[in-house]
């Protein structure tokens, strides 16, 4: 197929060569999403208001990698799952289960009243090191640029930071996210 045909078929001229024709990403629904993780008491992430789809690929990459039991996207500002999350996620998000959140604030309280726990991650807050965390559990990422908005933070029953020693002051909400799963996931705690 000429190279021009496969750049219009794919949208982008990073495509590789390679273009597949696949149906969207279904999410399920707010209820079943809850009810899986705390049947499973589990990990999972709620990403809200992360703008860069490549950002909730990778994300979501990791996610299905360590074991989290799935992943919510919520807020205005967040695309959802797009072409350029399936890229940067390598087809994890066709493994791990997502759902769309209409009202974080209500899920989020829905979650706590079944018996779940909620952790922001977030510069300022304990040494995710240093805190036991329960199950089942979910964390929040918030915006690349803004964080967690406080109608979030005051959800959460922990905030969470990863501790840094390098001049940039943050990391990456992918790389942030994939060392506060890992921290969720693997009970790692200071000796």
């Amino acid at each position: 197929m000429p190279r021009g045909r496969l750049d219009r078929l794919s949208g982008t001229k990073k495509h590789q060569g390679v273009v597949a024709i696949v149906p969207p990403v279904e999410y399920m629904p707010q209820e079943a999403f809850l009810g899986l993780v705390v049947e499973k008491k589990g990990v999972g992430l709620v990403l809200h208001d992360i703008e860069d789809p490549g950002n909730i690929g990778a994300i979501m990459r990791t996610a299905e990698f360590l074991g989290a039991v799935g992943v919510a996207i919520s807020g205005a500002h967040t695309p959802g799952i797009t072409e350029v999350s399936v890229k940067a996620s390598a087809g994890a998000v066709f493994h791990l289960p997502a759902c769309r959140l209409g009202n974080p604030k209500g899920f989020l309280k829905e979650f706590k009243g079944a018996g779940g726990w909620v952790a922001g991650v977030e510069l300022r807050g304990q040494d995710i090191v240093s805190v036991d965390l329960p199950r089942p559990l979910l964390l929040i990422l918030g915006s690349e640029g803004r964080g967690l908005p406080e109608k979030l933070r005051e959800k959460c029953d922990f905030i969470l930071t990863i501790p840094g020693q390098g001049r940039t002051g943050s990391l990456n909400v992918a790389a942030a996210g994939a060392i506060a799963l890992w921290a969720a996931m693997s009970g790692i705690r200071e000796q």
